[in-house]
């Protein structure tokens, strides 16, 4: 008897085997799946799991670490719910007040579950105010009926006293809490020396993980000015001298040993480097009016000093003949090393996933300046990409890209300075305060865009307006550009009015959000000469 030759259906297997087997697939491919047969769409519409991993990519997220035990079907609701509070922008909800007094102004941001309020110090401060250090809240740890107001753990850095030197020393920071990580940079003016500390972001202690205390960098260049991001093992340091010569380091912040990316003896370059990702960063060039996108070389057996290549260059949109590019900047949400990231507890009674954005797929912003040399009038160009879309293209033979070839089709433009003041990227959206009292928020995850696209219309209702771009937009030319600049980069806008406690302050209103959380700053000065800053925290989860 001849054997069959017929392959067994893969819809007689019973349903819990068809789950196990797409649950393997690529979400786009379940998706597929239940676009094949009504057997399989049952299949992938009954299962939580697998409608979980469809949300999951959908939402634009990763799990970068569990915060402890939750069923499926809860992570799915807490999805769910996030999704719906950032696609209506809910802020009506009585948020979480926080306060906090300093005599001097601060950098707050949240990162990573965590409210962080930064004293830097870059101005020659005086000695009897606070020493440089930071303040943090650890959001997990907020009461649940936030009734109660927080209480903010303070790192001061005595230290800073001992280097102290005739009121020129100057200090700036960089974090990733993800490995509980704060590195300080502190140098003086006209020295070319930068010290690096490498310290317990929850202690201020030295970081386990680091070799010594302290690092030395030498630029040989008088300092004036210094950025700088963590990314994994590394700290890209950007630095800027007197006589406007910039440099751009890759130090290793375990080891101390560091490399010169890049030599800028012209300043050609702008004041900040973009990362992309582990290995590639952007730098603008202003003479040539183009962005140049950098790859680090693998270094042999791990060893310093490393190479970088210019792996494409794409040109920036063209403009008239009397017209000059003053200054361009970028900047990108702070690039993860997930592998390192460190288990933080989650008190609460209902843990919830720290819901973070890949960052590949996460935004990019450039801020280009245009002067018109005949009347000296000023023009803003907001540039919105993805990391992703730029590291799509490549440059053979280091040949520009023409901006028609690449542009286009991956960037949106905004023109005007009202879009540079008051924003906010976290992923994929994109948050901005104008100057008529509108929060505008701007989502460019492509799914969720089709998704709003096939079933919303633009309308307004309980003060919230939506509408959803898929077209064209054009800024036309004239003044500032030769050629009419077309760009078509989908998103999804919501818009509502800001609070009434964020509006009456003089000083203006600063922003930041992470997946979970939208934070609104309102500093407001005192007689005393202390800044009270009232920080208002809306859960978008809860």
């Amino acid at each position: 008897m001849q054997p069959s030759t017929t392959s067994p259906s893969l819809l007689v297997l019973a349903p819990e085997l068809l789950v196990h087997i797409i649950a393997f697939l690529p979400p786009k491919d379940i998706c597929t799946c239940q676009a094949v047969c009504r057997r399989l769409n049952a299949v992938v519409d009954c299962s939580i799991y697998l409608r979980y991993l469809v949300f999951f990519a959908t939402a634009g997220v990763h799990e970068p670490r569990s915060s402890g035990p939750t069923s499926i079907s809860h992570r799915l609701s807490s999805l769910q719910t996030l999704e719906k509070s950032w696609q209506d922008l809910s802020i009506r909800k009585a948020p979480i007040k926080l306060s906090l007094r300093s005599s001097d102004f601060l950098d707050i941001s949240i990162q990573d579950d965590t409210l962080v309020a930064l004293r830097e110090f870059v101005d020659c401060p005086p000695l009897e105010i606070l020493p440089p250090g930071w303040d943090y809240v650890d959001l997990r740890k907020l009461p649940i009926n936030g009734q109660i107001e927080p209480s903010w753990t303070s790192i001061h850095l005595d230290w800073w006293k001992d280097e102290y030197t005739s009121g020129r020393s100057k200090v700036v920071f960089s974090l990733a809490l993800e490995c509980d990580l704060t590195i300080a940079i502190t140098y003086e003016e006209r020295s070319d020396a930068l010290r690096i500390r490498p310290m317990a972001f929850s202690t201020g202690a030295r970081h386990p993980a680091a070799n010594g205390v302290v690092f030395s960098v030498h630029a040989g260049m008088d300092v004036v000015r210094v950025s700088a991001e963590i990314v994994g093992d590394n700290l890209f340091a950007w630095i800027g001298s007197r006589d406007k010569r910039s440099a751009l380091y890759l130090v290793s912040w375990k080891t101390g040993t560091h490399s010169k990316l890049v030599d800028d003896p012209r300043s050609v370059y702008g004041q900040t480097m973009t990362v992309l990702s582990e290995n590639t960063f952007a730098l603008s060039n202003k003479q040539k009016r183009v962005l140049e996108i950098f790859r680090i070389a693998p270094p042999a057996k791990g060893e310093f000093p490393l190479q970088v290549e210019v792996v494409s260059v794409l040109e920036l949109p063209g403009l008239q003949h009397n017209i000059k590019l003053h200054s361009i900047f970028g900047f990108a949400d702070h690039y993860p090393a997930p592998e390192e990231r460190v288990a933080k507890p989650d008190p609460r009674p209902a843990p919830r996933l720290p819901f973070t954005h890949s960052p590949l797929d996460s935004l990019a912003i450039f801020r280009a300046t245009f002067v018109d040399i005949s009347s000296g009038r000023l023009g803003d160009l907001m540039l919105v990409t993805l990391r992703s879309a730029l590291l799509a293209f490549t440059s053979p033979s280091g040949a520009p890209i023409p901006w028609d070839s690449w542009g286009p089709q991956s960037v949106r433009l905004e023109f005007g300075q009202e879009h540079a003041n008051g924003s906010t990227i976290s992923g994929q959206r994109w948050l901005r305060a104008s100057s008529d009292k509108q929060l505008f928020l701007r989502d460019f995850n492509t799914r969720r865009t089709r998704q709003a696209h096939a079933r919303v219309k633009p309308s307004v209702a309980n003060g919230t307006s939506l509408s959803v771009n898929v077209e064209q937009s054009v800024v036309p030319r004239g003044k500032f550009f030769a050629h009419d600049l077309v760009s078509a980069l989908p998103y999804v806008e919501t818009s509502v009015a800001l609070p009434p406690t964020w509006v009456n302050v003089e000083n203006g209103v600063e922003l930041d959000m992470d997946g979970e959380w939208l934070l609104g700053v309102a500093p407001v000065e005192h007689s005393d000469k202390t800044l009270t800053t009232n920080l208002y925290l809306y859960d978008m989860v809860a």
